[in-house]
């Protein structure tokens, strides 16, 4: 059985960052070890454009996430688009974690309100959730980041 899957990009098609580098590096690695990937690039579809709707969205592709063995998301906005979908797919959701965005929002706050707010926005707190309650697997780059996450 060959197997197939579906990179979640949440970036567009022609992104030339450093994200857009590792999934399709990643992506490259496992054609060379015979399994076919494709690409799902959020930004380049209109419903999936918008991280805060994406995951309301994301289920109108259900027949589609349906003919793939695997569901690899490079990133939290991808990772919490699959989040209404995950009942209804079978096909193993792999979650890549690459940084803290808990941590650099609360950061980002402290640093604009002069040190009077020190937690992160709501938003990054309920995407984060999102992502990580639909993963079968987490990927991390670092054994601390998993320590934190477990």
């Amino acid at each position: 059985m060959d197997l197939k899957g579906l990179v979640v990009s949440q970036a567009d098609s022609k992104d030339t960052s450093a994200y857009t580098h590792r999934v399709t590096n990643l992506a490259e690695g496992l054609v060379k070890r015979s399994i076919a990937c494709d690409f799902l690039y959020m930004k380049d579809t209109f419903t999936l454009r918008k991280q805060t709707t994406a995951s309301f969205f994301m289920p109108l592709r259900i027949r589609t996430l349906r003919k793939y063995d695997f569901i690899y998301t490079g990133c939290e906005g991808a990772g919490q688009a699959m989040f209404f979908c995950r009942p209804f797919v079978k096909a193993p959701i792999i979650y890549d974690v690459h940084g803290d965005s808990v941590a650099q929002s609360a950061l980002q706050r402290q640093m604009a309100s002069s040190g009077r707010v020190t937690s992160a926005s709501l938003r990054v707190r309920i995407v984060s959730r999102m992502a990580m309650a639909c993963a079968d697997y987490v990927v991390t780059v670092s054994e601390p980041h998993t320590k934190a996450l477990i």
